[in-house]
Formats: C-alpha cells, sequence, structure tokens
C-alpha cells in the first residue's frame, strides 16, 4: 500500500528561487534526513519547507503510518499572487513594487520496508 500524503502553504511572502534552492536538497530523501538538513539550514525556505513538511508528517501519523517509511515524493514551489505596493517617485508620481509570495507543496509517499533475503 503506497499512501500519498499532502499538504500545501499558499501565498508566503518569500521569492520561489530562494525556497526552491532548500527543495532540490530534500527531494528524494527520506523524512528524517529531509528534516535533519532543513532544522540546520539558516534559510527562512527551509524553515518554511520545514513547516509544510511537518504537516504531511502529521496527516501521514494519523492514518497509522509510521515516520521510518515516509519518503519525499515531490516538492512544488510555484508563484503566488504578488503584493503590489506604491513608492513616490519624482515629478509626482508613483512607482509599483512586486513582492514575490509563494505557494509550497511537499508530498511524502510510504514505501514498502519488506526485503528479499539474499541467499
Amino acid at each position: 500500500m503506497n499512501a500519498t500524503f499532502t499538504s500545501k502553504l499558499n501565498d508566503r511572502r518569500t521569492g520561489q528561487k530562494k525556497v526552491r534552492l532548500m527543495a532540490d536538497l530534500m527531494l528524494g530523501k527520506s523524512v528524517i534526513e529531509a528534516k535533519r538538513i532543513l532544522t540546520f539550514s539558516p534559510r527562512k525556505g527551509a524553515f518554511l519547507l520545514l513547516k509544510t513538511l511537518n504537516s504531511a508528517v502529521a496527516s501521514a501519523k494519523d492514518s497509522g503510518v509510521k515516520l521510518e517509511n515516509l519518503k519525499i515524493a515531490k516538492v512544488l514551489v510555484d508563484q503566488g499572487t504578488p503584493m503590489k505596493r506604491a513608492k513616490a517617485a519624482s515629478r509626482g508620481r508613483m512607482n509599483t513594487i512586486h513582492k514575490p509570495t509563494s505557494h509550497i507543496t511537499v508530498s511524502v509517499t510510504e514505501v514498502s520496508t519488506t526485503k528479499k533475503e539474499a541467499k
């Protein structure tokens, strides 16, 4: 049984490139290893990914899946709606400032731990 558990974090006030740097490091690893990587990273994107990963792991635990059997299946970092602000410019004009936001999606899947014995 390969169940997949997904967690989303929408409209977080950080750029996609900053979060994708950390997302590439954790893709395909076990949940324990990914948590270790994200916990000791000083980047803001690591904190946001760890928060989302913990949510996905909590929903997996509610279904009775052990932490040791979970693996990172998919990490998506998409562009959110930019926050638009205005700043005064010369001659009475206004310049627009676009502050980026991100949508973060983390999926974990259960992997079977049965191994065939070597003869």
